[in-house]
């Protein structure tokens, strides 16, 4: 379709702003951006002949307009769009980021003969995290993507959650049957969690916060295992080999640093793990040291300087959390403020 067309512009806008009359708080653009608009010949239309950027002005501006007049209607209405581009940051509001946990190394196999050198680096979120929100796809928490292979997927699905929390992107699901809750306990309880962590004690830092380097750590790697036809895409992947934790690094806006760590294997992990603020862009102080496990905190005395080596264990599917934070700050941490009750329909 010619986004420059009056005609579409116009449908496109009237079915916003009716649902956002249904108090409807948002909408995603299925298959934009990254579905292809054909070059255009029709001589009728506003736009020169061929190619051009005309397909981006007229995109351009039916987003503004739907962000524009839906929000008279409703001012916590948001526009998103499926994956996303650099040129329409500024006309949405979030993204759903696909490639999470819908690419495994097996994908490249054409390109590459050794597969295992392969390794995935969240570029994207950490150039443009904090201008854009993003939000997860295909975690399926239903039986038959758990129970139809022994639940050899299940360790693939654990892994999306996790990597949703260390990547700072709105955990989503796919919530196929209202008895998830008996087929897959673990994604359940897991996803929760993740959840609870960026809405209370990581918001700052993961939600609102920029990314650091990543944790140097060494842990066991693991295997997943077959995944039966992944939501959406219909793809079976073969299994593939991840670390056991996943870990991302992160400031806040008040000059805090947090490291976060989570276990998605089935047994307790243990390593070690070395700060040291000399390599980062932050100011190399004294600072206080605490450790937030699953939003319960203790402290872990003071970190002065130098390099301090931490030895770490961590449970299957706990968060791990080590803040450094100035000396007279009162680190209180709470997960109270937020009610996990949502509700969940066949």
């Amino acid at each position: 379709m010619d986004p420059t067309a009056a005609l579409y512009q116009q449908a496109l806008l009237n079915l916003t702003l009716t649902l956002a009359k249904y108090n409807v708080d948002g909408i995603q653009l299925d298959s934009f951006p990254h579905g292809r608009v054909p070059i255009c010949y029709d001589k009728d239309h506003d736009h020169p002949i061929g190619g051009g950027n005309w397909c981006f002005h007229g995109w351009q501006d039916i987003l503004i307009r739907i962000r524009n007049e839906a929000r008279k209607i409703n001012t916590n209405f948001v526009l998103t769009s499926e994956g996303i581009a650099e040129v329409y940051l500024p006309y949405l509001d979030g993204f759903n980021e696909e490639t999470i946990n819908t690419i495994s190394p097996d994908f490249f196999k054409s390109a590459f003969t050794d597969l295992s050198k392969i390794s995935f680096i969240p570029l994207w979120h950490t150039v443009y995290h904090e201008f854009s929100v993003a939000y997860g796809v295909n975690i399926s928490l239903h039986s038959i993507h758990i129970t139809q292979t022994n639940n050899s997927s299940l360790t693939f699905y654990l892994r999306a959650i996790g990597m949703h929390a260390m990547q700072g992107i709105i955990p989503n699901a796919w919530v196929s049957s209202s008895t998830f809750l008996t087929f897959s306990p673990e994604l359940n309880t897991y996803f929760q969690k993740v959840a609870l962590s960026l809405k209370t004690y990581g918001k700052d830092f993961i939600r609102f916060g920029e990314i650091l380097r990543p944790p140097k750590i060494n842990v066991p790697m693991i295997q997943s295992g077959w995944v039966y036809q992944l939501p959406g895409s219909g793809f079976s992947y073969p299994p593939f080999t991840f670390p056991s934790v996943i870990s991302s690094a992160w400031l806040s806006t008040d000059g805090r640093i947090a490291y976060f760590f989570t276990n998605v294997a089935n047994r307790t992990i243990d390593f070690d793990f070395t700060i040291d603020l000399t390599s980062e862009s932050v100011p190399n102080e004294t600072r206080a040291l605490y450790e937030i496990r699953d939003g319960s905190i203790h402290s872990l005395g003071i970190y002065n300087g130098f390099l301090k080596i931490i030895k770490l264990t961590i449970a299957p599917r706990e968060i791990l959390m080590l803040l450094l934070a100035p000396l007279n700050e009162d680190p209180t941490v709470t997960t109270k403020a937020v009610e996990m009750g949502g509700k969940i329909s066949p």
